[in-house]
């Protein structure tokens, strides 16, 4: 018998996550990754999503400004301890001579924990953007630098505990969405279910399971769209073990502009579902720890 679970998505753009889609209080406080022991610096690798040579160009910049605010970060060396602080930018046609550019700045490990940080949003001349000046990538980059290091300097919290499951869960990649889209939604999916204590593999492995969605879009009438989203949950044997359904109505213009939010809340109410799922499956055992063995 396969368990199928209905979740709404909550559109960011005209209201909050209803009260089952929220973290907890405790998950919304700086998590511990953004501390920087020992000296540990930030690499800063290719701003995914950006034409030519302007996505390293904008990481050069991010690292220049970042060393300005006395956070020690690199572009192409470092360490293993580093930090890795990953972009992903998005421009949208706003008006007759412009473009809505949305950057989502992303810390992450190389076997740690990924977690949005920050999301800049400007309105910039489209020559601008398309030639990708000096001038705009050393704006963007002053933005995005404040915004992260505050975050690198704040006060954080304990570290994360163990994962909930000895297996691990691999997100297949998203079919139905364009290619950025879908690949921002598959991120989200993984921080999601990471700050789930879920863990993720990054590959299918010998004993993972898989979850695998497809977007869909349906006209409605002018100016709305119905988005769908068909999440599949499969075994390490291939046997489907769940699916989670997710359907809401939203505005056209809302999916172009407000795409990272979107994608955020539709991860964030797939996430939990996957956890129901995980929770109603007796032969996925959650992670008990040595005393509770005894």
């Amino acid at each position: 018998m396969v368990l199928t679970i209905f979740l709404a998505i909550a559109t960011g753009a005209c209201q909050p996550l209803p009260l089952p889609f929220q973290p907890p209080a405790a998950q919304k406080i700086a998590n511990s990754l953004l501390t920087l022991p020992n000296g540990t610096g930030v690499l800063v690798p290719h701003v995914s999503g950006m034409e030519n040579d302007s996505g390293d160009r904008l990481a050069g910049e991010v690292v220049l400004a970042l060393r300005k605010r006395n956070v020690l970060a690199f572009k192409v060396s470092g360490n293993r301890l580093n930090l890795i602080l990953r972009g992903f930018a998005t421009g949208t046609p706003e008006g007759k001579d412009q473009t809505r550019v949305i950057i989502q700045w992303t810390f992450s490990k190389t076997r740690g924990y990924s977690i949005p940080t920050e999301i800049i949003s400007v309105i910039v001349p489209r020559s601008a953007w398309n030639d990708g000046t000096s001038a705009l990538l050393r704006e963007i980059a002053t933005r995005s630098a404040d915004k992260i290091a505050n975050r690198l300097l704040s006060p954080t919290t304990p570290k994360h505990p163990s994962p909930k499951w000895e297996q691990a869960l691999h997100v297949w990649p998203i079919d139905g969405a364009p290619q950025k889209a879908a690949l921002l939604l598959r991120a989200e999916l993984e921080t999601s279910l990471r700050q789930r204590l879920i863990k993720v593999a990054p590959r299918i492995g010998e004993n993972s399971l898989v979850i695998a969605g497809n977007v869909s879009f349906t006209n409605v009438k002018a100016g709305k769209r119905n988005i769908a989203v068909h999440w599949s949950l499969f075994g390490e044997d291939g046997r489907e073990l769940g699916v989670l359904q997710q359907k809401q109505r939203v505005m056209d213009d809302s999916l172009d502009q407000e795409w990272p939010k979107l994608a955020r809340e539709i991860a964030a109410g797939a996430a939990q579902g996957v956890q129901a799922l995980l929770e109603s499956l007796p032969e996925l055992m959650p992670r008990t720890s040595p005393a509770q063995r005894k």
